[in-house]
Parts: C-alpha cells; structure tokens; sequence
C-alpha cells in the first residue's frame, strides 16, 4: 500500500500539466489572509494610536495638577478633561479612562502601584469586531493601552534676609555725587569720635585728605571711595574705614521747617544807664475837728489858788467854742495812711489870759483844746525803679527781618526765625542756651570768624512743648538739640579767623558747604553737623564734635532689613511609561 503511494506521488510531481491552477488554489486562501490581516493590522494600529496620545494626554495632565496644592486633589477630572479632548476615532466605542497614583523611581525607571504619589497613570481601552479576524475568530478585538507620567513639584522659594546695621555720624556731607564731599585737610586736630559720613558715590574720593590732619575720627563712612591714606587718621583699623557703604540717607531730610511764635520783632543795643528807686506815694481826705473850751479866775495872778470861776452870763465869753470841722486832700511818701475812725489829740491847756480888772480883781482866761482828725480815701501809687542799664542786648524769640550784632548779646529760650541775614559780627560776644534759629528761603549767616565768641546750645524738648510752640511729644522729639535750620540757603558758612565757637546742639545746612578754617576752634560742647559739603582746613580744632545731650543721634543709615525670596525650581512633568 506504501509503495503505491509513493508511486502516486512520484507519478503526481513528475506530471506538470495544470501546475499554475493548482498554485492558485493553493496561495489564494494565503493571499486573502495576508490581504485581511494588513486591512485589519492598520485598523487596530489606528485604534491604538488614538487611544495611546489620549492617555497620554491624560496622564500628563493629571501630573500637572499633582504639582501645585491648589489642584492636586483633581488630577482625575483634569485627566479625563483631558483624554476626552483628545480621542477621536476611538470615541464611539472606547471604555473610559482609569486614572490611579502610584511611585515612579526614576533610578530604577519602574513604576508601582503603591509607595508613593509622583505618578499619574492612566488605562483606556477599546473594543470593535475587525472585518477579517471577526470572520476567523468571531470574536470583537480590544485594544488597550497606558501612559503614566511622573510629577516634580516646584521647588520650595529660597528667601534670604539682608540686615544692614545702623550707622551713625555726628559730621555729614549730604552732596550725593561730589569728589571730596568731605575734606579732613591742613593740620586739623582733636577727636570726632562720633564719626564722619559722606553721601556720596564718587567711587574714589567721597572723603578725601587735604593737607597732614590728625584729628582723629571713630569711624569714616561713605557712599563711594575713601582715601586710603585717612586711615592713619581711624587708628589705622580698616573696620573703622567704611567705603562703599549702601542705604546712606540724610537723618534730617524729612523735618519740616520749624515754626515760631509769630511775632514780629527787631533787634537793637540798649544804653547803658546808673537807673533809679523806686517811689511810693501816699493820697487821702483828712477832716480836722477842733473844740476849745474856757475857763475863767479871779485873783491878782493867774497863778491865785481857788480863784473865783465865774460862768457864762457874767458878762464875758463863752465857755466853750465849737469848730464844724475842716475838710482837705494830703499827700505824704513817707507812710501809709490808715482809715478809720477819728484820732483825738489834746486836751491841751493854754496859758491864762489877763481879760480885765487889776489887783485881786483881775479876771483870767485859760483855753483848753481838742482836736480829732479823720482819714478816708486813702491811695497808693508807686513810680518803680529804673535798673541800671548793662548795654547788653537780650533779644527775644520772634520773626526778626536781620539781626546785626552790634554788642554783648544773650538770645532768650525760644525759636528765632530770620526772614534776612543774621550777621554775628566781629569781636563780639554771643551766647544763648535753648535756642533754635530757623532760617527761611536763601538767607545769609554771616562772620563767624575774625574774634567773634559763640557759645550757643539748642533748644529742647520741654521749650518746644510749651506756649507758643505747642509740639507733640513726638516732633519735639525730632527737633529736640536742633540749633541752627537752614535748608534753603546755598552760600559758604565759614569759621574762620579766631573765632571761638561753643555750639551745643545740631547745625543742619543741607545745601550749604561749611567750611572751618584759621585757627577757629570748636570746643567746649557738642556740635553735630549735616551740610551739602564738609571742608577742614587750617588749624581748625574739632575737639568736641559728639551727641549733645538734648538730641537723639544722626543716623546715616538706619538698621534696615530686606527680605528676598527666589523662586524654587520649575515644577517638572514627563511621561515615563
């Protein structure tokens, strides 16, 4: 039977006729499959492809929501949002999305279900019958894919505090460009250890050395340069030496200027004079009463004992006569009168009086008198006394046109504005203690200089708050110390010659250069000064430039604090899988 087989089969491949129908019939059902497998193939991909950028839209989608707290918690609506947006061909029949967290280790590249929240993934599926494999198989196809994205928050913003020290000076050049705002120049000397400042920014010489100073300094602060050679002159410690110093500002830039009482007044010289006492002087009514009575005797003298009295009807006077009184004005400066009742003064007993007769008939009169004196309507005046005239003048506070030093002068506690010029003269001497002169528009200050002897010291608090000023607490506060006020005049204010100022209080000249030259010295006090520009030159001697006790200090640059926050890094969102 085998062998029959064989020969058939021999027989079959050895025959050739109908070769290419046999062909035919054998590729087609390979030639229909392969046709029905690519049509079905492109399908399934295209299925594929619109589901897969779905849930990758999905899935990015949600772990951007998962970076900020403010949508973390609706990842799988902002999915699903999403993924509906995206899907095309697959909407009709697709299933939905499923949306979970889950752990993705970025070292591993592997993603779990559990252990954390960084992830986002997001499953779809879809399920259609193809043409040809539901012929095969008579089953629908279903598709499905996943997408999962990971999720890095924004970085946490760095914030980083700046804190900048306060700084003080008792000696600032407010100029805010100026090379040598503040010259310590010639061979000035004494100790400013409360420091000098400049404003400026000039980056190489804001403070500069003119000349061979020594005075000595606690501390030099600038906005700009300092010249190194000044730091002989902070004991050479370069932490005293502060150049390029940031946040300087004027201490007294914001005051307002100062008001007065108001009151219109000029100054002059008095006269001397020796003067006067004083007189008092007494007026009143007086009314004089006077009674006189009479008594008669007989005898040979006036001196018989026991005369015979004869009475009235014997031919001679009366025995009394009465007076009605005299009324008149006196005036005395030695006494008071005292009102009151009458003031008796008598009986007095006159001497007899021969009336007739001779021998042992003589008849004699003998008068006694009494008087009474009444006072009323008494007044007093006085004429005072005129003092002694010392010639020295003592001006008080008030709004004064120019004031002219013209001789010894003592300024009264009080604000002095000056509409003009104050011209403190020359070898004169001036003083005044809790003063303030206030300085309006672009006036003058004149002659400090040439033997002129100042000695000055601001006013306070206590004056400041008081009639007719009336400050608060607060703005007493900010004035309290302040001497001179001078914030529109732009001229030169010079010390100069032999002048020997003892100021005790702030001079704030904000757009004046103060200049000290000669052999002017300041001393004796405290002085702070705030000017445009600062110049030592000569042998001026800066002895006691500090704090005055009535003010607060010149902060240049107040503690400040600045707060900046940098942004953490992006928020970083990639599909991993």
């Amino acid at each position: 039977m085998l062998s029959t087989i064989r020969r058939f089969l021999a027989d079959l491949r050895g025959n050739k006729s109908g070769n290419a129908l046999m062909l035919v019939a054998i590729g087609m059902p390979v030639l229909i499959g392969t046709s029905g497998l690519a049509v079905d193939s492109a399908q399934f991909y295209m299925w594929k492809r619109d589901l897969q950028f779905a849930a990758d839209s999905a899935a990015l989608a949600g772990a951007w929501a998962r970076t900020t707290s403010a949508t973390e918690t609706t990842y799988q609506a902002r999915a699903l949002q999403e993924y509906n947006s995206n899907l095309q061909t697959t909407s009709d029949f697709d299933t939905g999305p499923t949306t979970s967290l889950g752990h993705y280790d970025s070292t591993t590249r592997t993603f779990s279900a559990s252990g954390g929240t960084n992830a986002v993934r997001v499953v779809a599926s879809a399920t259609k019958r193809l043409p040809f494999s539901n012929i095969i198989t008579g089953r629908s196809t279903t598709v499905t894919v996943t997408a999962t994205a990971s999720a890095v928050p924004a970085g946490v913003p760095v914030t980083t505090t700046t804190t900048l020290n306060t700084l003080t000076a008792c000696m600032i050049a407010l100029n805010p460009t100026a090379a040598g705002a503040f010259i310590i120049g010639g061979t000035a000397s004494g100790t400013v250890g409360c420091g000098g400042a400049a404003l400026s920014t000039d980056p190489y010489a804001a403070i500069r050395e003119q000349g061979n100073p020594s005075a000595t300094f606690g501390q030099l602060v600038a906005g700009g340069g300092i010249e190194i050679s000044l730091l002989n002159n902070v004991g050479n410690d370069m932490t005293r030496l502060k150049s390029n110093t940031v946040g300087l500002t004027d201490p007294l830039g914001a005051l307002p200027t100062p008001t007065g009482s108001g009151i219109s007044r000029a100054y002059s010289c008095p006269t001397a004079s020796a003067g006067s006492a004083a007189v008092t002087t007494y007026t009143a009514t007086q009314l004089l009463r006077t009674k006189i009575t009479y008594a008669y005797t007989m005898g040979s003298n006036s001196a018989t004992a026991n005369p015979t009295t004869y009475t009235s009807g014997t031919g001679y006077l009366a025995n009394s006569d009465n007076s009605p009184g005299v009324s008149s004005n006196v005036s005395r400066t030695t006494s008071a009168y005292v009102a009151g009742g009458p003031t008796q003064a008598g009986p007095t007993v006159g001497t007899p009086v021969h009336i007739t007769g001779t021998g042992s008939g003589s008849i004699w009169r003998t008068a006694t008198t009494t008087t009474w004196t009444t006072i009323s309507n008494v007044n007093q005046s006085t004429v005072p006394a005129v003092p002694a005239n010392d010639g020295i003048a003592r001006p008080l506070p008030g709004t004064y046109t120019d004031i002219s030093i013209a001789c010894r002068t003592i300024f009264q506690p009080g604000i002095f504005v000056i509409n003009g010029t104050i011209d403190f003269s020359n070898n004169q001497t001036v003083s005044g203690a809790d003063v303030l002169f206030v300085m309006t528009s672009a006036n003058k200050i004149n002659n400090i200089n040439s033997n002129t002897n100042l000695s000055l010291s601001g006013i306070t608090i206590s004056t400041l708050m008081g009639s007719p000023y009336n400050y608060s607490a607060a703005n007493a506060a900010k004035l309290a110390g302040m001497l001179f006020f001078d914030k529109f005049s732009t001229d030169t204010v010079k010390f100069n010659g032999n002048s020997t100022t003892n100021f005790n209080g702030i001079m704030y000249m904000p757009q004046r250069t103060m200049w000290f030259n000669g052999t002017s010295a300041v001393s004796g006090a405290c002085m702070m000064l705030v000017a445009d520009k600062i110049q030592l030159d000569g042998t001026t001697n800066l002895s006691s430039f500090c704090q005055p006790s009535s003010s607060g200090s010149l902060t240049v640059r107040p503690e400040t604090t600045t707060t900046t926050t940098t942004a953490g890094a992006a928020a970083i969102v990639k599909l991993v899988g």
